[in-house]
């Protein structure tokens, strides 16, 4: 798939703002929905309320699921008809909460914005051995691992680690009225976060070959986190209050 040159992006842009002849300061309150290219961000809901005639107050939620496997993994064992590693997933899932204010740009369909935010994300980190096993025809197959009589691999080891992600977010929006009555909005946004990843327990631990001894006595981890994301979605006028001018 080809990437989108930015020119074009700032043309497309120039286009979208030259359609509407009409320029308007939004007074009524609006519930939006939008969907972003982040996976930990993927689904947003928000809420604005004027508090003047140029700004918003905002408040939102966001969620988010993310899975991936650790592109290193670690052999166990080879021999002539037995090939076996140790193989390490993650499965994230994310809440965020965001505060924020919004500036409408004089009378243009643009506007820019930041939020505090304050997120909670849990991942799953698992591990397991993978078996491949030299068949009779020459060729290797991944056989079906052991299962003990409770129901899972007796040698996985999994481990829930939980963090709570204070952090700031800016953001810049477009929005473009979608009919006549100019209820409905399009919005397109792009925003940029960064956030502080703090440490607070670990649960649902079983580890069976004690790969994860070590982290009962390591210190509380902080992380930091960025990263920026496109979003697109609709946004729904509560009430019919604006002051349109003409151009």
């Amino acid at each position: 798939m080809k990437k989108i040159k930015f020119p074009v992006i700032i043309i497309l842009i120039i286009i979208c703002s030259s359609i509407s002849n009409i320029s308007y300061c939004q007074r009524s309150s609006d519930l939006g929905i939008m969907l972003s290219t982040n996976d930990l961000n993927r689904l947003i809901l928000e809420y604005r309320k004027p508090f003047s005639e140029e700004h918003r107050f905002k408040i939102g939620a966001s969620y988010g699921e993310s899975s991936n496997q650790d592109p290193w993994e670690r052999i166990i064992a080879v021999n002539d008809s037995l090939f076996t590693e140790r193989v390490t997933t993650n499965s994230i899932k994310a809440v965020n909460l965001r505060f924020g204010v919004e500036r409408q740009i004089k009378a243009s369909m643009f506007s820019f914005g930041a939020d505090l935010l304050i997120g909670y994300r849990s991942t799953t980190r698992s591990r397991k051995n993978s078996y491949m096993l030299l068949g009779n025809a020459g060729s290797w197959r991944n056989p079906h691992p052991y299962l003990n009589p409770e129901g899972f691999d007796p040698k996985e080891s999994q481990i829930r680690r939980h963090f709570i992600i204070p952090g700031l977010q800016w953001h810049l929006s477009m929005e473009l009225p979608l009919g006549s009555k100019e209820q409905l909005f399009l919005n397109i946004v792009y925003a940029a976060q960064l956030g502080m990843e703090r440490h607070l327990k670990d649960t649902d631990i079983h580890d069976p070959l004690n790969e994860y001894g070590d982290l009962g006595s390591a210190p509380t981890l902080t992380l930091f986190n960025a990263h920026s994301r496109f979003g697109i979605g609709l946004k729904y006028k509560l009430g019919n209050k604006k002051v349109k001018e003409s151009l």
